[in-house]
């Protein structure tokens, strides 16, 4: 991938999904080939590891504090 994401989950909470499909988008164009298999699937992991951590951050944040709805609001986002 041309860009990486951020390796804080920090600076990953304040992207929005218009900063994250692009990566989505590379993937799904790049052409697979036996060449390039190995690269594409550790894109693919990457981006999946990065995105799967917020995840996990976001919704344990949503249980923490029930009454944000900052929290909750970026948790649905």
């Amino acid at each position: 991938m041309k860009n990486v994401f951020p390796q804080d989950t920090k600076t990953l909470s304040q992207w929005s999904w218009a900063e994250i499909e692009p990566f989505y988008q590379e993937l799904q164009a790049r052409q697979l080939k036996a060449g390039n298999v190995d690269d594409w699937l550790k894109d693919w992991s990457d981006l999946i590891s990065h995105l799967d951590e917020l995840f996990t951050r976001l919704y344990i944040a949503t249980t923490q504090f029930t009454a944000d709805p900052e929290v909750e609001q970026r948790f649905n986002a």
